[in-house]
């Protein structure tokens, strides 16, 4: 699929201890084209499916490489239409069950950039992933309207807060209110919280305060280019 060019990978820290806990694979395209927009693009043509799975594909195969010199945990962006879609689920099912080895170490991220509309359907998505050994993730929660209803209706076991809350953590007590609800929310499902777009070492202390588990952001690591 020419849309893809080459990862970047950026660490998500464990706040509590600075451990690397996993890298988020972002993709990255030639002269400079924003990520989203292409994405955006993908779906509305008809061909984030093929997008989805040849990113898939090329970070299994580079877990795989990495496997025995320098194992890496890994999460992947899926659009919600490829959720959805039948026959990149059952390819991507298939795909997984021929590399088990990377169960408990590879997660997918459910980003909201399309609107996810049979959540019974996408549930029995997740629960089969997650029966695999895959870790499922809610990606920027709290971005579209849609997030409750989403976090009522899918087992998930990692909830990325929208890195707008993090930005103003500092400035506005309703948005630091709101965090620590939905930590304590999470907290009772036994979910772990990720907070975007940490670049201030006050955001560290104010997050783990909250209870958020992970962070990531330019200030715990900038995403690094890989050619895999």
């Amino acid at each position: 699929v020419p849309l893809v060019a080459t990862f970047a990978f950026q660490p998500i820290v464990d706040l509590e201890t600075g451990e690397v806990s996993h890298f988020e694979a972002l993709t990255r395209f030639a002269h400079g084209e924003s990520p989203y927009q292409t994405i955006v693009f993908a779906e509305e043509v008809g061909l984030i499916q093929d997008f989805d799975m040849a990113s898939c594909r090329r970070a299994i195969n580079f877990m795989v490489e990495r496997a025995k010199s320098s194992p890496i945990n890994l999460a992947v962006n899926l659009s919600g239409l490829s959720l959805q879609h039948d026959v990149f689920v059952e390819t991507l099912m298939e795909l997984l069950r021929q590399h088990t080895s990377l169960a408990g170490r590879m997660m997918f991220e459910a980003t909201e950039s399309s609107r996810m509309h049979d959540l019974e359907r996408v549930s029995k998505v997740f629960l089969a992933l997650k029966e695999l050994g895959f870790s499922m993730c809610l990606d920027d929660f709290g971005a579209g309207a849609a997030s409750f209803q989403y976090l009522r209706a899918l087992e998930v076991d990692y909830v990325k807060i929208d890195g707008t809350y993090t930005r103003r953590l500092l400035s506005s007590d309703r948005d630091s209110l709101m965090l620590r609800n939905l930590c304590e929310l999470c907290r009772d499902l036994k979910i772990k919280t990720i907070a975007e777009m940490v670049e201030l070492d006050a955001q560290v202390d104010r997050l783990r305060g909250l209870g958020v588990h992970l962070g990531q952001g330019y200030l715990l690591g900038q995403p690094g280019q890989s050619t895999c």
